[in-house]
């Protein structure tokens, strides 16, 4: 899984004998060799949505007179990159590759989280608007991605209207050396979200402080 370059480490001699007087031989000096290893990406995260906004259509649920959190519908995997080479020396286990997932929601009208129950990732506002999802302690980058499918919206009370935004992913895999070329290093993903929020039946109290058989006119 190594792209560490052979600099000067091969040595390379040719031999010849004749093949009518097998006693009749030679041998070339000796040269040295580079060899530039390619460090390619083997894996990136593919998003999809149950809510984009181009095929799916938004997922809907209705005011309420409460803060609630609804799911965003998106999902990851951790698919083999698409480049040549991808995962020829099997999954990544030099820690060369690195992954960011980048959340971004139009209005800043909610924010996002998760749920207790997911320990392995964290959500952080990086700035208004922009979500950064962040593997914790010894997570796993599978531990991460997973994390993507329970991402959700936190809904204030009383809300009514649009909610979108998209999601973004990057992998990369860092070369420690000389590269031929760096096109085979990063591959990129993203899909978009929608949540519409409808008309809730609400309905208002009113507190007074009149006592009973009092007249209000």
């Amino acid at each position: 899984d190594s792209d560490v370059d052979a600099l000067k480490d091969i040595s390379i001699t040719s031999s010849a004998r004749d093949i009518t007087d097998t006693s009749v031989t030679g041998n070339s000096t000796a040269t040295t060799v580079d060899v530039t290893v390619d460090a390619v990406l083997d894996q990136y995260v593919a998003v999809e949505s149950d809510s984009d906004t181009v095929v799916e259509g938004p997922i809907t649920a209705s005011e309420s007179t409460a803060e609630q959190k609804i799911n965003l519908g998106l999902s990851g995997s951790l698919d083999e990159a698409q480049f040549t080479q991808s995962l020829d020396g099997g999954a990544d286990t030099d820690g060369s590759e690195s992954i960011s997932i980048t959340i971004t929601v139009d209005s800043d009208v909610v924010q996002l989280s998760l749920p207790a129950s997911v320990t392995t990732a964290e959500l952080t506002e990086t700035s208004s608007g922009t979500w950064t999802l962040t593997a914790v302690g010894s997570a796993t980058a599978a531990d991460l991605v997973a994390a993507i499918d329970d991402i959700e919206a936190v809904v204030p009370a009383g809300f009514e209207g649009s909610i979108t935004g998209s999601i973004s992913t990057s992998a990369t895999d860092t070369a420690s050396d000389a590269e031929d070329t760096t096109a085979d290093n990063t591959q990129t993903d993203s899909t978009t979200f929608a949540i519409e929020v409808g008309d809730g039946t609400v309905t208002p109290t009113v507190a007074t402080n009149l006592d009973a058989g009092d007249l209000l006119i």
